[in-house]
Order: structure tokens, then sequence, then C-alpha cells
């Protein structure tokens, strides 16, 4: 047990005091319960800036996407298939059709 200043009277108490016994002041004691969960909050916004957002189309995307694909050459297509198999096959279309140079 050691003597610490009161913050609002500025008297000295124990450090195990839930309040002080001269005017009343509550220490503020920090849940670690809520600190995980602050902490957690934080990691799941990092992650999401960081995560694959060549995974996400909107259906208006997958329209134009596949107007490009249309109009494609034939060597084009082959090339946006070859990158639907492999390490590749979980890119978007569009991630596919502009590296496969077809024009938008």
């Amino acid at each position: 047990m050691a003597l610490i200043k009161c913050k609002e009277c500025k008297k000295e108490i124990s450090s195990d005091a839930k309040q002080c016994p001269g005017c009343g002041y509550k220490k503020k004691e920090t849940s670690w319960l809520f600190i995980a969960f602050v902490i957690f909050l934080i990691l799941g916004a990092i992650g999401s800036l960081f995560g694959d957002k060549d995974k996400e189309e909107t259906d208006y995307q997958k329209l134009l996407n596949q107007k490009r694909y249309d109009n494609a050459t034939q060597s084009q297509k082959n090339c946006v298939n070859t990158f639907g198999q492999g390490v590749y096959k979980d890119k978007s279309l569009t991630w596919k059709l502009d590296n496969c140079n077809v024009p938008k």
C-alpha cells in the first residue's frame, strides 16, 4: 500500500482506496475487457484497409466487365481464362481484364 494524492482535493489517500474519504472522488478503473474490445476494433480497421479489394465487385461492375469480355479479342479472352486458373483464380474479373489489356 502506498499513499497517493487525490486527483480532486489533493489529500493523501491509500492507493487501494476506491474513493477519497475527504471529498468522495471515485477512481475510474479501466476495464480490461473494454481495452481488449478497443484493440480488436483497431486491428479490424487496419485489416479492412489492407484487405483484398479486388474481390469486391458490384453488379454494375460485373455487367461492365462482361461487356468488356464480350468485346475482347480471342487472345485476350484466352488470357483472361488463363488468369482464371492457378494462383490468380481468386482475382476479380476487372483485375484479369486490366492485366490482359482489354480496353474499357
